[in-house]
């Protein structure tokens, strides 16, 4: 899938469901901290002007592997809304925390459909509170860390 179909499709379900579709700009420091850090060190260049906006998920282009051959992905970021950000129990306390934030997702431009295995990196670092031991090393989530990408799926 290239970047028009990508953007045509997410803006053809969001008004198929009868949602609006805007565009958003975020500041650099709402980026996931690896992201930050590739910019800063000259390997990706993320834009933080969104295609579209639509309800709780924003999708924004980012270039990737500039030193060698740039290659086009997609962040898309979901803030959390109920039940996602319902209180949840802590395994550590007995009390119960909403969690707030953004989930990050970063995408390829495009998959072959012939693969095994489609390469996608969740970030929770933008989570509050942070992710605790139900994310980390739990099937089928394998060894998820805060900051860390996720398990190829």
């Amino acid at each position: 899938m290239n970047a028009k179909t990508l953007s045509a499709a997410f803006i053809l379900a969001a008004s198929t469901l009868g949602l609006s579709v805007e565009a958003e700009t975020i500041l650099f420091s709402a980026l996931p901290a690896p992201i930050q850090a590739c910019a800063s060190g000259g390997t990706c260049a993320p834009d933080t002007s969104s295609l579209a906006t639509v309800g709780n998920a924003t999708i924004f282009q980012m270039f990737d592997n500039l030193a060698v051959a740039p290659d086009l992905k997609y962040m898309v970021r979901y803030g959390l809304v109920a039940p996602s950000a319902d209180a949840f129990s802590s395994n550590l306390t007995s009390s119960t925390v909403p969690v707030s934030g953004y989930l990050w997702l970063l995408v390829d431009n495009s998959y072959a459909l012939a693969s095994n295995a489609h390469a996608m990196t969740l970030y929770l670092d933008k989570l509050t509170p942070p992710p605790d031991g139900i994310y980390q090393g739990t099937p089928p989530f394998g060894s998820i860390q805060d900051s860390a990408p996720a398990p190829s799926v």
